[in-house]
C-alpha cells in the first residue's frame, strides 16, 4: 500500500526549502497525517535530539521520527538531528532529561506503560526546572488484562508531577499544543506533558495544517537565543537576559544540582517553587494562547465550550471525547421530529477541559454556576475507573473545586446552588464513545431526574456508559440466550440473584444505531472493511481514503482506525467521516458509503447492516461459499438490501490476477465515479485523475500501474454512468445470489447450534472455576464461534483477566482460511492433500508446522488394530487381532520387494490381511461368521486412518526382528490449519533433492510429494466448483480422520529415544512424533501465516516437554512406591492388634458364623471378648493414613487432574511484544501451562518470583 504519510511529509519539508514561498505558506501545508506521524514531524522541525526507547505501542511516532532525520538530517533552524537510543522507557527519559539539562531541545514519546514507570523521573524534571516536551499517546495501563486501546489511567498518575498538561482532542490540537507547550515551558522552566488519545487521535487520520517554518520561527525562536528574563525571580537567576533552554550542566559556570537536603532544606526549596515557578505557568499560557491566536487564526483555551447556553445537560469531557459529545448535540438540534413533545427534546451542551494542570478551576466555576438550566444535570464524563474509591479522578476534582467555592462563597453562590454530579464512565478498555450510547444516557436522565442522591451526590444507578451487566438485544437477548446459551444464562441469573445492583449499572444503547451523517449535518461517513494482516499496510486503507477525501472536497476529516494484537486473519473496519465542522462520530454511526474488500457472506451481511437507508456499498469479486449457513446470511442480505434501498456497486477484479493495491484504485475510482453521478462532489474527470496522481507521486515502484489503473476504471465508471448502467453490474451480482440461494432453506436454528470441540468433550466434566475449559466454552467459546461477542457481559470470570488452557482449540480456522484462498495465488496456500504412498517420515512438515496442524503416531500394527476395536466395540475380534497383525506385517515386509500393495490407509491393510487370515483359517462356520462381522465394524471405524510404511520406522526394524515394526500415520487438523502453504513447499524440496540424490526426474519430484495440492486438478464442471467440492470432502475427510488418531495411544518413547539416539532424522522431529511434545503449543490463535516465531516457540516448548516428562513420571513413581510402604506400615499397625494370642475364643466366634464371609466388625460387636489386650497406636495410624490420603491427592493432581491431563511440566512468562500479539490475544489461550504475559518490562523478576513460588510449594 501506499504510503501517504512519506508523500504528505516530503511534500511539506520541500516547502520548507523554498525562501521564495514563505510569504505564501505563512499557514503551513494542509494535509492528513495521523496523530502520532504529526507530532514527531512537527518536534523533528524544533528540537535537536528525540530520546527513543518507549514500548512498542509508540512505535509509530519513532519511527517517523526516524524518517524524518534520515530524510532531512537538520531541524528548521539548522540544528542537526539526532537520535539517543535507550532500552527502555526510563531510559529514554532519563536521556532526553540529560539533553536538555545541557542547554539543548529534546523530545520523548511515550505511552500510558512507559509513563507509569516514570513517575519520580517526571518530578525529577519538574524539579530542576528542565523545559522538556514530553509526549503522551494515552494508552490503556495494564490491570487484569492488557489492551492496545486509549485510556487515561496515566495522564491522571501524572498530574501531581509538577508537569503542566496539554490534552489535545485531535491531531490539530496536538501540533498546535506541541508548539504551545514548547513555548510555555522554556518561558518558566517547567515540563510539559502533551496527550493524545490512542486509537482516536495517535493512529487516527485527519487533517492537519502543519505549522511553517516563519511560524515556528517567529513563535518559538532557537534554543541559544536571548529572552528577557519573564520573571523577578528568574531575573535574580540569570539577569536580565538568558538563553531560551537554560543550559544547567554549564562547563562554565559548573554548580551541582541534585545534592541530599536536610528535611527543613528540601521544605524551603519545595515551597519557593510554587511562588516563583508554578504560579507563573498559568499567565504564561493564556498569553501564548492569545499570541498564537494572532499568528495562526486558531483560538485554545485551557476550557472549551459548546452550547452551553441553553443546555439542559452539561457533559464536562476531556481528550477526543470533546468532538464526539459536539457531533452529537450537533445532531440533537437537526433533529426535526414533530412527534417529540417538549419533556423529550433534549440540548447538551460540552464543557472540554485542554488543561489540566494547571486546572482553571475558576473559569469552570463560572461556566457551571452562570448556567441555571444545567443546575441537576452536570455530567462528569471520563475513562478510567477506580478500585476502592467513591469517584474517580476528573470527579475529585470538580467535587473539590466546587467545594471550595461553596465554602469560600467567591461567586456568592449558595450551597444549595451547587449542581448535582454524576460521574459516567466510558470507554473502558479502549472502546469507543458510542453515539447510541450517549443517546440512552440523556434519555434516562430526561426519564429519570431524581435518580442522582441529593444527600452524598453520587448514586451507582447508570455508572458504566456503554457496559451491559445483563444479558440485552433489540428483540429480546434474554430470551435467546436462555434458548440458545442456558448454561451462560443460569450464570447470568446467579448473579443477578446475589448482586441486583448490577441491573442499574450499565448504559446501554441495546443494539439501537443512529445515523449521524446527513445532509442536516454536512456530512459523509465512510467505511473500510478489509482483512489484517501482520504488514502496516492495512493501516493505509483509511489513510489513504481520507488523504483522497480531502483532496477531493474541502472540510474536515475524521477516522477511527481498528487496531488489534492479532496478526493473522483479522477483519477489521476503519471509519471515516468528512463534514464541514470537526466533529468527530467514530464507528458507532450508521455509514453512507461502505467499501468491502476481500468479501464473503459474514462480511456482506455485516455491511449492510452498517449501511445507512439508500447508502452505498461498493465491493470487488467475490467468491462466496455454498454453505447452508453462507445461503442464510446472503438471503438476510438480500432482504436488508431491499429494506433499506442500498444500491451496489461491485469491480471485476479477480484476486488471482491482480494484486490488491490495483484492486484498492479500482474501487478508489468507482466510488469517483459514484460521488460524482451523486452530485456529492463537483469536479471535472481531468482534474480528479491528477488529484489521484498528485497522491500517488514518489509513493513506491507501482506509481505509474497503480494511476493507470485508476484512471481506467474511472473512465470506464463515468461512461457507464452517463449511460445509467453503473450499478447494472451489482443488479447482476444480485440476480446470481438470489439464484443460488433460491432453493436454501434458513439455517439461523442450525447456526446458533455450534458443535461442541473435541477438546471440550475431553477435558472432563464442566466446574464453575475460573479454570474449566468446559466452562470458558459455554460462557464465552461459543459466542465467539457464533459471532455474539456483543452478547457478553461484565462478569467475575471477566475480571480476573484468566483464560483457561487451550481455549486457542475453540478457534475453527477453516472460515479465515476459505476467505484467503480466494484471494490467494499461490496453489500452495490451501489445505495441503496428503499422498501416503510419496511419505519418507521426514519429520520437515510436522516439526515445521507453526499451527500445529499435523498430527503423527508411529504404532504396532496389532495396537493399530485394537484401536478399531476399542472405537467400534468389536470384542469378538480381539481374540484374532495378533494374527492379523503378524499378517499386515508380512504383506508390508513383502511389499518391499515384491510390490504386491500400494499403502494408503489402514482400511486397504486390514481387508488384505482380513482376506488372507480367511483363505488359511480352520476356524468354525458360526464362530467366523461372528469375526467377520465385528471386523466390518473395526474396518468401518478406523479404515480412512492413512498409514505410512515407512524405511524408517518399519523396514529398518522388520530387518532385526519380524513383527518389530511400526507404521505411521500422519493427519491434518482442518480446524487449526491457515493453509499457510510451508508444509507443502518443505515436502517438495525434500522431494525434490532426494531424487536429485537419486538422478531423477525433477518434474516427478514435485508431483509425488507426499503434500501437495493435487486435489485442485478439475476434471467435470468449472474450476470454481471442483475446487469447492475437493476441498469440502477433503476437509470432512480431515476431520474424521482426526478423531481416530485422537483414540490412538501415544509413540513410544522407545522409538522416539531409538530415533534420537541413530540421529536418522532431526531431533525436533523425533521428539515431536509424542503429542505431548507436538501439542505443547496448539494452534487456533492468530499468528501470522507460518511464523518463524512461532516455530521457534513449538520446539522449545516440546524440548521443555520431553526433558521435564520423565522427571515427572519418576516423581509419580516414587510417590506410588512411597504409598505402597505407609500402606504396609498401616497394615502393619492394625495387624499387631489382631487377637493371635486368643485363638480359642477366635475360634470359638467363627464356629458361630454361619457364612463363608465375616466382617470384622461383626466379630468385635460380640460381647465375648475377641480381641486381646494389645491396643492400637491412634496417633501414628492417624498421621500414616493422613499421609497417604495427602499422597493420593499429590498423585491424583501429577498423573491425572482434574481435566486428564495431569500437573503441567513447566510454566512460562512471556514479555515479547510481538509473541504476546498471538500467544496472549483473548479469548485464545494456545498453552497448557501457565502463562503469564508480562508488559512491566520486568519479565526476568518476575519469573525469578515464580520460581521461588513454586520451589515452596
Amino acid at each position: 500500500m501506499l504510503n501517504l504519510t512519506e508523500t504528505a511529509i516530503r511534500l511539506y519539508r520541500q516547502l520548507f526549502g523554498s525562501p521564495e514561498l514563505a510569504g505564501l505558506i505563512a499557514d503551513g501545508l494542509e494535509t492528513v497525517l495521523d496523530g502520532n506521524t504529526a507530532i514527531a514531524v512537527t518536534e523533528a522541525c524544533i528540537t535537536e535530539v528525540a530520546a527513543l526507547g518507549g514500548g512498542f505501542l509508540q512505535q509509530g511516532a519513532a519511527l517517523a521520527w526516524l524518517s524524518e532525520q534520515q530524510r532531512v538530517s537538520r531541524n528548521i533552524f539548522g540544528e542537526q538531528l539526532s537520535v539517543q537510543q535507550a532500552d527502555s522507557p526510563r531510559g529514554a527519559l532519563a536521556s532526553a532529561i540529560g539533553v536538555t539539562l545541557s542547554g539543548h531541545r529534546s523530545t520523548v514519546f511515550l505511552s500510558a506503560q512507559d509513563l507509569s514507570a516514570c513517575q519520580d523521573l517526571l518530578q525529577t524534571a519538574a524539579g530542576r526546572h528542565l523545559p522538556l516536551v514530553i509526549h503522551l499517546d494515552n494508552r490503556l495501563s495494564a490491570m487484569q488484562a492488557s489492551s492496545t486501546g486509549s485510556g487515561h489511567d496515566a495522564v491522571h498518575q501524572a498530574m501531581d508531577s509538577g508537569c503542566f498538561v496539554l490534552f489535545a482532542s485531535n491531531v490539530q490540537e496536538a501540533v498546535d499544543f506541541t508548539l504551545l507547550a514548547r513555548y510555555v515551558a522554556e518561558i518558566t522552566l517547567t515540563p510539559a506533558l502533551v496527550v493524545i488519545d490512542g486509537a482516536e487521535t495517535a493512529l487516527a487520520a485527519q487533517d492537519v495544517r502543519l505549522p511553517s517554518a516563519e511560524l515556528i520561527k517567529q513563535f518559538i525562536g532557537r534554543a541559544d537565543e536571548l529572552i528577557t528574563s519573564p520573571s523577578t525571580a528568574q531575573k535574580q537567576l540569570f539577569t536580565e537576559q538568558r538563553k531560551r533552554v537554560h543550559n544547567w550542566h554549564d562547563l562554565d559556570k559548573p554548580v551541582l544540582q541534585g545534592a541530599m537536603q536536610d528535611s527543613k532544606t528540601f521544605a524551603l526549596g519545595s515551597a519557593a517553587r510554587e511562588t516563583y515557578f508554578d504560579d507563573l505557568v498559568q499567565p504564561t499560557l493564556e498569553q501564548a494562547f492569545a499570541q498564537y491566536a494572532q499568528l495562526t487564526g486558531r483560538q485554545y483555551s485551557s476550557i472549551s465550550t459548546y452550547e452551553l447556553k441553553k443546555a439542559d445537560i452539561i457533559v464536562i469531557a476531556q481528550g477526543s471525547a470533546i468532538e464526539t459529545l459536539k457531533a452529537f448535540s450537533f445532531y440533537l438540534k437537526t433533529l426535526k421530529n414533530k412527534k417529540q413533545n417538549k419533556n423529550e427534546k433534549i440540548k447538551l451542551g460540552v464543557i472540554g477541559l485542554h488543561t489540566l494542570r494547571p486546572f482553571n478551576s475558576t473559569v469552570l466555576v463560572d461556566l457551571i454556576t452562570n448556567n441555571k438550566n444545567a443546575s441537576q444535570q452536570l455530567i462528569v464524563l471520563e475513562r478510567m475507573n477506580v478500585s476502592l474509591a467513591d469517584d474517580a479522578p476528573l470527579m475529585r476534582e470538580i467535587r473539590a473545586v466546587l467545594y471550595k467555592t461553596s465554602h469560600n462563597n467567591t461567586q456568592s453562590m449558595l450551597k444549595n446552588e451547587l449542581p448535582e454530579l454524576r460521574s459516567v464512565i466510558y470507554g473502558l478498555g479502549g472502546s469507543t464513545l458510542n453515539i447510541s450510547d450517549l443517546w440512552a444516557l440523556c434519555h434516562s436522565i430526561k426519564a429519570d431526574s431524581k435518580q442522582i442522591d441529593k444527600e452524598n451526590n453520587t448514586s451507582a444507578k447508570g455508572k458504566y456508559l456503554g457496559i451491559p451487566f445483563v444479558s440485552y438485544d433489540v428483540k429480546n437477548a434474554r430470551s435467546k440466550t436462555k434458548e440458545y446459551h442456558p448454561k451462560r444464562q443460569v450464570m447470568l441469573d446467579t448473579l443477578e440473584r446475589y448482586y441486583p445492583q448490577i441491573t442499574q449499572l450499565g448504559i446501554n444503547a441495546k443494539g439501537k444505531q443512529l445515523s449521524l451523517c446527513s445532509e442536516a449535518t454536512s456530512s459523509v461517513s465512510f467505511a473500510v472493511s478489509y482483512i489484517a494482516d501482520s504488514s502496516s499496510a492495512a493501516l493505509s486503507y483509511a489513510m489513504d481514503l481520507s488523504a483522497y477525501l480531502h483532496k477531493l472536497k474541502d472540510g474536515f476529516i475524521r477516522s477511527s482506525v481498528s487496531s488489534s494484537w492479532e496478526q493473522w486473519s483479522k477483519r477489521q473496519t476503519d471509519f471515516i467521516t468528512q463534514s464541514e465542522a470537526p466533529y468527530a462520530i467514530g464507528d458507532s454511526s450508521l455509514v453512507d458509503v461502505f467499501i468491502l474488500l476481500a468479501s464473503d457472506a459474514k462480511s456482506l451481511l455485516s455491511a449492510c447492516q452498517k449501511l445507512n437507508d439508500n447508502g452505498i456499498l461498493l465491493f470487488s469479486d467475490s467468491k462466496f461459499s455454498a454453505s447452508d449457513s453462507s445461503k442464510s446470511l446472503i438471503n438476510d442480505s438480500l432482504k436488508l438490501i431491499k429494506e433499506k434501498n442500498l444500491t451496489l456497486y461491485k469491480t471485476d477484479a479477480d484476486p488471482d490476477n491482480i494484486s490488491d493495491v490495483l484492486i484498492w484504485e479500482k474501487m478508489l475510482a468507482t466510488l469517483s465515479a459514484v460521488l460524482i453521478n451523486n452530485k456529492q462532489i463537483n469536479l471535472k474527470s481531468r482534474k480528479i485523475i491528477s488529484l489521484r496522481e498528485s497522491l500517488l507521486s514518489d509513493a513506491d515502484n507501482s506509481a505509474s500501474q497503480r494511476e493507470e489503473t485508476f484512471k481506467e476504471t474511472f473512465l470506464l465508471a463515468i461512461e457507464a454512468a452517463q449511460k445509467n448502467n453503473l450499478s447494472f453490474r451489482a443488479d447482476k451480482l444480485l440476480h446470481v445470489i438470489a439464484g443460488s440461494t433460491a432453493q436454501s432453506n434458513s439455517a439461523v436454528s442450525s447456526a446458533m447450534t455450534s458443535e461442541i470441540p473435541e477438546m471440550v468433550k475431553n477435558l472432563g466434566q464442566a466446574t464453575e472455576s475460573y479454570d474449566s475449559l468446559p466452562r470458558f466454552w459455554d460462557q464465552i467459546g461459543v459466542l465467539q464461534q457464533q459471532g455474539e461477542a456483543d452478547q457478553l457481559t461484565a462478569d467475575p470470570y471477566l475480571a480476573t483477566g484468566t483464560i483457561p488452557s487451550l481455549s486457542a482449540a475453540f478457534n475453527d480456522m477453516s472460515q479465515y482460511r476459505h476467505t484467503l484462498e480466494d484471494t490467494m495465488t499461490d496453489p500452495r496456500a490451501l489445505i495441503p492433500a496428503f499422498n501416503p504412498k510419496a511419505c519418507t517420515a521426514c519429520g520437515e512438515c510436522w516439526s515445521n508446522c507453526p499451527e500445529s496442524a499435523i498430527a503423527t503416531v508411529a504404532i504396532n500394527p496389532k495396537v493399530l488394530i485394537e484401536t478399531g476395536i476399542k472405537l467400534s466395540g468389536a470384542d469378538a475380534l480381539r481374540s484374532v487381532s495378533s494374527k492379523l497383525a503378524s499378517q499386515i506385517a508380512k504383506r508390508c515386509r513383502n511389499s518391499a520387494n515384491e510390490n504386491e500393495i500400494e499403502v494408503n490407509n489402514t482400511g486397504e491393510l486390514l481387508s488384505d490381511a482380513f482376506d488372507v487370515f480367511k483363505e488359511k483359517s480352520a476356524m468354525p462356520e458360526e464362530r467366523m461368521q461372528s469375526i467377520e462381522a465385528d471386523f466390518s465394524k473395526a474396518h468401518t471405524a478406523i479404515a480412512e486412518f492413512p498409514v505410512v510404511v515407512s524405511d524408517l520406522l518399519f523396514y529398518s526394524q522388520e530387518k532385526k526382528q519380524n513383527d518389530s515394526g511400526e507404521l505411521f500415520s500422519l493427519v491434518i487438523n482442518p480446524d487449526s490449519c491457515k493453509g499457510c502453504g510451508l508444509c507443502v513447499e518443505l515436502c517438495e524440496a525434500q522431494h525434490e533433492a532426494s531424487d536429485k540424490e537419486n538422478n531423477n526426474d525433477d518434474s516427478y519430484a514435485i508431483n509425488s510429494a507426499a503434500l501437495n495440492n493435487s486435489y485442485l486438478d478439475k476434471e467435470n464442471g468449472t474450476e470454481e466448483q471442483a475446487a469447492q467440492l475437493s476441498r469440502e470432502s477433503l476437509e470432512q475427510s480431515y476431520k474424521r480422520q482426526w478423531q481416530i488418531w485422537q483414540k490412538t495411544p501415544d509413540t513410544a518413547s522407545a522409538t522416539i529415544e531409538r530415533l534420537l539416539q541413530e540421529q536418522t532424522i532431526e531431533a525436533g522431529s523425533a521428539l515431536m512424533l509424542s503429542r505431548y511434545n507436538a501439542f505443547s503449543l496448539s494452534g487456533g490463535d492468530q499468528s501470522e501465516l507460518a511464523s518463524g516465531e512461532k516455530i521457534a516457540m513449538r520446539h522449545l516448548l516440546s524440548a521443555a516437554e520431553y526433558h521435564q516428562q520423565p522427571l515427572l513420571h519418576q516423581f509419580i513413581s516414587e510417590l506410588e512406591h512411597l504409598r505402597d510402604e505407609l500402606k504396609q506400615e498401616i497394615n502393619t499397625c492394625l495387624s499387631e492388634a489382631l487377637p493371635v494370642d486368643n485363638l480359642a475364643h477366635l475360634a470359638e466366634k467363627l464356629s458361630d458364623v454361619k457364612t463363608r464371609q465375616v466382617d470384622l466388625n461383626t466379630l468385635l460387636e460380640q460381647n465375648t471378648q475377641v480381641m486381646d489386650s494389645t491396643s492400637i497406636d491412634a496417633l501414628k495410624t492417624h498421621q500414616l493414613v493422613t499421609l497417604v490420603l495427602k499422597i493420593n491427592e499429590l498423585h491424583w493432581k501429577l498423573s491425572e487432574g482434574a481435566y486428564g491431563i495431569g500437573r503441567a511440566r513447566y510454566s512460562l512468562c512471556i514479555t515479547s511484544a510481538s509473541i504476546a500479539s498471538w500467544a496472549g490475544t483473548f479469548p485464545h489461550n494456545p498453552f497448557h501451562v501457565p502463562v503469564n504475559i508480562d508488559v512491566t518490562g520486568e519479565c526476568a523478576q518476575v519469573a525469578a518470583g515464580l520460581i521461588q513460588g513454586q520451589i515452596k510449594d
